[in-house]
Order: C-alpha cells, then sequence, then structure tokens
C-alpha cells in the first residue's frame, strides 16, 4: 500500500475551475483533518482563507477517476438546482458556497479533485459551543438553550428542504 502524503504548510498549488482554464494559485496554511476519503486543510488564495478540501483516500492509490467524475456531476446538479429552483435556493442558507477545482497533468489528464470553501462567517464550531456550555452549565442557561433550539430548529428545516426537494426519504 502506498503511503498517503500530506501536504506541507506553505505548499503552493496551481487548480483550475475546469480544463483549459487559467490557473489560481492556492496556499496551504495548515492541516485540518484527514478522513477515509479526504485530507482537509486550511488554505488561502487571492487574500482569502478558506477550507481546501483534498479527495485522497486513506489506501493512498489516489481518487479514482471515475469516482472524481461523479462527485463532479453530483456537485453540478446541486449547484444547477440551487441556482434555478426557487425553493432550492433555501439550500443557501444552510450550504456554504463551494468550488470544485482540479488539477491536470500536462496531456490533460484529471490528477486532483479539491473543493473549496471560503470563510463566509465568524463564529465557532457547534461542538465547540456545547463543549463552553458543558463546561459552566450555570451561566446565562436560558439564553444557551435559546441558542442551541435555534440551530436544531435551522437543522430540521435544512432536512425539509432536503426532503421536499427528493432526497432524503
Amino acid at each position: 500500500m502506498k503511503e498517503r502524503v500530506f501536504f506541507e504548510a506553505g505548499t503552493r498549488l496551481s487548480l483550475v475551475t475546469g480544463a483549459g482554464e487559467k490557473a489560481r494559485e492556492w496556499t496551504i496554511l495548515g492541516l485540518v483533518g484527514a478522513g477515509s476519503t479526504t485530507i482537509c486543510y486550511t488554505a488561502e488564495s487571492g487574500g482569502v482563507r478558506g477550507r481546501l478540501k483534498v479527495f485522497d483516500p486513506a489506501d493512498g492509490f489516489g481518487f479514482p477517476e471515475q469516482a472524481m467524475k461523479e462527485y463532479q456531476k453530483a456537485y453540478e446538479r446541486l449547484r444547477r438546482l440551487k441556482a434555478e429552483n426557487e425553493d432550492a435556493a433555501l439550500l443557501n442558507n444552510y450550504m456554504p458556497p463551494s468550488q470544485l477545482l482540479f488539477r491536470f497533468d500536462e496531456e490533460g489528464k484529471m490528477r486532483g479533485l479539491f473543493v473549496w470553501t471560503p470563510e463566509d462567517k465568524a463564529g465557532s464550531r457547534f461542538d465547540t459551543y456545547i463543549q463552553a456550555v458543558r463546561e459552566d452549565p450555570e451561566t446565562m442557561p436560558e439564553h444557551k438553550l435559546f441558542n442551541i433550539l435555534g440551530v436544531l430548529s435551522t437543522l430540521a428545516d435544512f432536512l425539509r428542504v432536503l426532503q421536499d426537494l427528493g432526497y432524503t426519504h
């Protein structure tokens, strides 16, 4: 099995939105984490920071080209759905904007699939908030409960939109 390769902080990548497109530079700032099929980094391009997710399975054999194409089709379908369907536009309230990026070799063959999600909101993650509540449940408990219920209500709305659009049963 081939060893999984991680980008070091400071690594620069030239990525494109499609074959034949002008490449943009991305700088890896640090590792966020790795899952079974992706590695996620904090990155920057053009002065904008965000998350750059690299499809790279833990088996180290690279993301199969067919799987990249299937992911690309699903991404494009969701993008069109959000743009063309008034009800689907509600998804924009729950899903951050993202962009597919690619790396191609000299022959034009796709050699990497990336998803860029710019930082769009300042704030903390929900798990961080829950940990803070657990550490100090006595301070402003009504306010904390209100915030938690608000997040759960938003999540329920998101799931309803997905169900109305036929993505869940």
